[in-house]
């Protein structure tokens, strides 16, 4: 069994993810994974020490919280689909799914897979990756460097040491 095609559908969240494991037989398997770096690598041992070695995986596209285990999976040899929400949805609605848990998304996004095998994604060049990251931080650092800038207009003579000493590390 470990040679055929497994279908699993991925329902990420900020901090868990929900895994239906959609197997040649029929039969689903699920299981719960943190959505940290950690529980990513969980995942791939639990598939790996499940002889999963051969599957189509969909994740809907919700932004950060799923491109790390999308890029995890996908470094792991897995084919990966990252779909639109709305295909998703309209997926659940078209087979009569009105439950919704994270526990069903999963479910679905397996049967989806299954059904539309929607073309495989591919993950960023890890260079790509850290890129990405650093240009990321960056901007978060330039925003939060101007909203101080823009607090010493107005503040109070008590906080503008803490303004000042901020911007100097800054």
């Amino acid at each position: 069994m470990e040679h055929e095609l497994h279908y699993i559908g991925i329902d990420t969240a900020k901090e868990k993810l929900d895994v239906d494991v959609l197997r040649p037989d029929g039969r689903h398997r699920t299981k719960k994974f943190a959505n940290t770096t950690k529980g990513h690598d969980e995942l791939v041992s639990w598939l790996k020490g499940h002889k999963i070695d051969h599957a189509h995986i969909c994740i809907e596209a919700t932004g950060t919280y799923m491109e790390p285990v999308a890029e995890c999976l996908y470094d792991a040899g897995y084919i990966v689909s990252v779909i639109n929400p709305a295909l998703g949805k309209a997926f659940a609605q078209s087979e009569g799914l009105r439950n919704k848990t994270d526990t069903v998304d999963a479910r679905m996004l397996a049967e989806f897979c299954r059904q539309k095998r929607p073309a495989a994604w591919e993950a960023p060049h890890p260079l790509e990756r850290a890129l990405r990251a650093l240009v990321v931080r960056h901007q978060a650092l330039t925003d939060m460097h101007t909203q101080e800038l823009n607090r010493t207009e107005t503040a109070r003579e008590v906080q503008r040491p803490s303004i000042d000493a901020h911007l100097l590390v800054a």
